[in-house]
């Protein structure tokens, strides 16, 4: 392997990319970058923490997850179990960043108060975390405007599925019928957002999520976050400046490479951060 990769150095770019290799140069923030705004300690002791953070890679950066099947294929530094409501073990105000994409949609909203008042206590002062989830405000427009073309996974839809079977799914996946045959049909979901507050609706459904089923299916969503809920949480947890970000706009300079950061279906995604 060790030659096999000396070999590849040595490859012009072009004909790395005809062998289907992708070449990615960091042009936003380097590695020296880390070590002048961190400093020495942090970057030795791998002191960024991404939660939930699948097959990301960096070598500052300390990978937190949970092993199942459904991600075994993933690798992670620590292993934590986001639904234990367990502390993380990692000192108080040691953190730099903490990092977390596309991870709280799967755990309930007392999980994930727990995570951020935990994110809170391992954070250094002046530090940050940066959080980016499906905006539920979007797929809601999508879902009362028809427009189908939201719903897409990887450029397609899935086949002979209802715009209300797509919409609950990407908040409350197990009581689709994308998920489960005898799920909630198309008219009792109609009747639940007629009759009621559009939040008060989202708030009965997601109560119906079994947490068992999703520990067995952890790559479903059983949650739904807007800008307002989110912030709420985070000041619930002890931040007291929280704010809406965008894609690649992060106020954190290390946040701002998009070769490792928001990466993540950008187009329904919602970015929030909060400095402690």
């Amino acid at each position: 392997m060790k030659k096999l990769i000396k070999k590849l150095k040595t490859y012009p770019n072009k004909i790395l990319k005809k062998k289907g290799y992708k070449i990615i140069h960091s042009k936003f923030f380097s590695n020296n970058d880390y070590v002048k705004l961190f400093g020495k300690d942090a970057t030795k002791n791998r002191r960024f923490y991404n939660i939930g953070a699948g097959n990301f890679k960096h070598p500052f950066w300390t990978n937190i997850d949970h092993y199942s099947k459904w991600y075994k294929e993933n690798s992670f530094d620590m292993d934590y179990d986001l639904t234990s409501n367990k502390p993380i073990n990692i000192d108080s105000n040691s953190a730099s960043i903490i990092y977390s994409s596309h991870t709280i949609e799967h755990i309930t909203t007392e999980n994930a108060l727990f995570l951020f008042k935990e994110a809170f206590r391992i954070l250094k002062k002046g530090q940050f975390i940066r959080i980016s989830t499906p905006d539920i405000d979007l797929a809601y427009w999508a879902y009362k405007n028809k427009d189908m073309s939201f719903f897409k996974k990887n450029g397609k839809l899935y086949l002979n599925k209802s715009l209300e079977q797509l919409f609950l799914y990407s908040f409350a996946s197990q009581l689709s019928t994308i998920y489960n045959k005898k799920g909630i049909n198309d008219d009792k979901i109609k009747k639940i957002f007629s009759n009621k507050n559009y939040i008060d609706s989202l708030n009965k459904l997601i109560e119906k999520c079994d947490i068992q089923i999703q520990r067995k299916n952890p790559g479903h969503h059983i949650n739904w976050w807007n800008e307002e809920k989110l912030i709420k949480m985070l000041k619930e947890a002890g931040f007291s400046e929280t704010y809406r970000s965008g894609y690649g706009q992060s106020r954190c300079p290390a946040l701002r490479d998009t070769n490792y950061f928001d990466v993540s279906n950008t187009n329904l995604s919602l970015y929030i951060e909060a400095i402690k």
